[in-house]
Formats: C-alpha cells, sequence, structure tokens
C-alpha cells in the first residue's frame, strides 16, 4: 500500500501530530502497521492502528490493544522498542486507537529462519541471549509476553535484536489498565510455541511460560524445526551445556522448568563469550588486512585498520568482514589503539616485515612479512643487479619509498 492508498483521515490526522504516514509495513491481530517520518526530527517511525475489521468491536480486544501501548510506554530497554505516543483517529468506523514507536531497520526472525532454514550455533545463541535479556527486563516489571516466537523478534541491520508485538502481554502485578483481560480457559498465543500451561488456559500462566517459548524458538534456530519430542537427539551434535539449558527451559512440568531468564541465559553461555552490538552509534574497527578501505600510505603499504566513528553497521561496506565493536577479551568498547586499554588484548593487528621491520602492502599479507617484503626483495633484486654491472648503482631505501618506518 502506498501513500496515495492509506486513508486520508489518517494522513491528515498524523501530519497535525507531526508524523507524515509512508506505507503499510504489515498487518497484525488488531490491525495495520504504517511506517512514518517524524520530519521535526528526522526519524522514522511506526505507527499501529486498532482497525482490523473482524475485531474492532471486541471489546477484550481493545483493552489488549490499550494495554500494549501502556506495557511498551513502561518499558526502558534497548530490547523492547520504545513507544512515542498514542491517540485515535475519527473515521467513517468510528475512533480508531493508534500509537507510534520506534521503527526498526531490518527483518523478522521469521523471515530469515525462511531464507537460511536454520543458523550456525554462535549466531543462535547470541540471538537467544539477546532476546532473553529483554525478557529478564519484561520479568523484572512483572510483564509476560505470551507470544514469543521468531515471527515477533526483529533483527536489524546490526544483528541487535528486538522483541516485539505485547498485544497479548500482561503484567501478572495489579496495575490499572495492565493486568489480565483473559477468560478462564481461553487459549491465546501461537500453538507450536505455547507452553503445555498456556495451551491449556492462557489466563493463569506465569513468566515460566515465556521461558518455554524461547526454548523452543532455540530448537528452530538450531534445527530448522519446532519439534521438542527428542531434545538430546535432536541436539546431539551440539555443546551439552545448550542441550540441558534447552531441555530445562522446555520441561513440561512447571516444577522441573528454569525459573527465570537469567537463569536460562547463564546456563545457556556456558563457556561462550560473545560480541553483541551496541544499542547506540559507536567506533567501529574493521580488521581485515586487505580492506580497500584501511589506512594505506601513498605507496600501497597498511598503516592501519578502517576505523568507522559513530557506526551502526554490522558489515564494512568496503570489504563486507564483519566489524568489530567490542574487546573479545573483556568485552570492553573498542578504541583506535592496536590494543585494549582495560585488559591489553590486541584489537587488530599492524603486521611488519619480519626481516626489516617495514610495512606491509597486500601482495605480503598472506604470511604477514615471514618471507619479506617490497623492500626487502626489491633492494635484494637491485644488488643482484648491480653486482652483474658495474654501471648500475643500487638504490638505496629511500630512493624507494619515503612513507614507511623501518
Amino acid at each position: 500500500m502506498t501513500s496515495s492508498e492509506i486513508p486520508s483521515e489518517y494522513l491528515s490526522h498524523l501530519e497535525r501530530q507531526g508524523f507524515v504516514l509512508d506505507a503499510k509495513i504489515g498487518k497484525g491481530a488488531s490491525g495495520g502497521v504504517y511506517s512514518a517520518l517524524q520530519p521535526r526530527l528526522n526519524r522514522k517511525v511506526a505507527v499501529k492502528f486498532f482497525d482490523s475489521a473482524f475485531i474492532r468491536d471486541d471489546t477484550a480486544m481493545q483493552k489488549r490493544f490499550a494495554r500494549e501501548a501502556r506495557l511498551l510506554a513502561k518499558f526502558q530497554h534497548p530490547g523492547i522498542p520504545f513507544i512515542i505516543t498514542e491517540g485515535s483517529v475519527k473515521s467513517v468506523i468510528g475512533d480508531v486507537p493508534y500509537f507510534v514507536m520506534e521503527f526498526i531497520h531490518g527483518q523478522s526472525l521469521r523471515e530469515r529462519l525462511d531464507k537460511e532454514h536454520k543458523l550456525e550455533l554462535h549466531i543462535a545463541i547470541e540471538y537467544a541471549s539477546q532476546i532473553l535479556n529483554a525478557l529478564a527486563y519484561a520479568h523484572s516489571h512483572s510483564v509476560i509476553h505470551r507470544d514469543l516466537k521468531p515471527g515477533n523478534i526483529m533483527i536489524d541491520q546490526r544483528g541487535r535484536c528486538f522483541l516485539i508485538d505485547f498485544s497479548i502481554g500482561v503484567s501478572v502485578k495489579h496495575s490499572p489498565g495492565l493486568t489480565r483481560a483473559t477468560s478462564l480457559g481461553e487459549q491465546l498465543g501461537t500453538t507450536a510455541y505455547m507452553s503445555p500451561e498456556q495451551i491449556e488456559d492462557s489466563s493463569t500462566v506465569d513468566l515460566r511460560t515465556d521461558l518455554f517459548s524461547m526454548g523452543v524458538v532455540l530448537i528452530e534456530m538450531l534445527t530448522g524445526r519446532t519439534d521438542r519430542t527428542n531434545i538430546a537427539r535432536s541436539l546431539s551434535t551440539f555443546p551439552r551445556n545448550v542441550i540441558a539449558a534447552i531441555e530445562i527451559a522446555c520441561a513440561p512440568d512447571l516444577s522441573d522448568r528454569v525459573r527465570t531468564a537469567d537463569d536460562f541465559l547463564r546456563s545457556l553461555r556456558g563457556n561462550f563469550r560473545f560480541e553483541l552490538p551496541s544499542a547506540l552509534p559507536a567506533l567501529a574497527i574493521c580488521a581485515n588486512l586487505k580492506c580497500p578501505d584501511a589506512d594505506w600510505t601513498e605507496n600501497g603499504y597498511y598503516r592501519g585498520p578502517n576505523v568507522k566513528q559513530e557506526s551502526t553497521d554490522s558489515f564494512c561496506t568496503g570489504c563486507g568482514h564483519q566489524l568489530n565493536y567490542q574487546c573479545r577479551g573483556c568485552g570492553a568498547p573498542t578504541q583506535n589503539t592496536p590494543h585494549c586499554g582495560s585488559c591489553g588484548a590486541e584489537l587488530f593487528c599492524r603486521p611488519e616485515c619480519m626481516t626489516c621491520g617495514s610495512w606491509l602492502t597486500k601482495e605480503f599479507m598472506d604470511d604477514r612479512g615471514a618471507h619479506g617484503c617490497r623492500k626487502c626483495i626489491g633492494t635484494t633484486k637491485a644488488t643482484k643487479s648491480s653486482a652483474r654491472s658495474s654501471t648500475k648503482v643500487a638504490p638505496s631505501f629511500a630512493d624507494m619509498d619515503d612513507d614507511i618506518p623501518f
């Protein structure tokens, strides 16, 4: 749907509020989701409307829609989209509630799995870690999501994960407008990812139902399927701590299940170390020694890596190599220095010739100067040639390249 097809009352109302609707980007149970521009801040936002013809007269669904905005308004977490404002549009079908929220530039985990079928272990663990961190935050505010699935996980261009769509989320702690609006015995959620107790009665579940769902999502990321008939067998090629963590998360009996998102996260990580992307633009380094955007001298010698200030990319635009935002040793932010100021670990390599100490050109990068460099080899050839002809004089180092050190 283009801007010309968006209801005119939507366009005019949102424009008065400072937003220019652009296009319809999705459709959920409650209605349409649109992208929009907020010109005064020059940023893109998302606008969610309660305008589905099937449920707009459903009082319970109206309450859930209003509750979602209030739930999001409580949160300030980098893995949960923030709410900007809310309101209602007068239209031919009556008042249409809406709320404006953060726009996520990226794709859903569902879209990625549909393309790739399954993910590598370290990527799946990283994504699960980010979502468990967001769940731990939501749970600390006594909020249950109740519909955790790949379609409700967004991944941006830097690999940051966002937990979206709290439309059937509830607060287990009494708070006006946030507590349960679910009838006894009612089933809400997506069956393939729901815990046994949620399938039986969505109105009485606790925080552990989200952990069960996260376990199923992780199984799908690793195997391409949601089958949990024999978790140990289907995950037999993966580390034991990963298998054990998922088995406990997906335990049918609540008393056997992991109790908190933090516990799930600790057992899942085991000995893994993760380079989770920063929530804000930050200094990033491309460690590829042959990156065309690296710091090269006029004569083609590698002086240092490609350093991107205030970067928000996951990969280098010059060579496609993954950008580093954190020290792999201690997790501190990267710096424009070869070694981390916090732990001393190497952040990037500036290789030098092992014979003369000169910087290197691309053709000598593969062996890191172990067999000489352009300068060494060029001088050796020139010396041999001079020995054969007394009329020729071997060039000095200064005659060859004066922009490199020794």
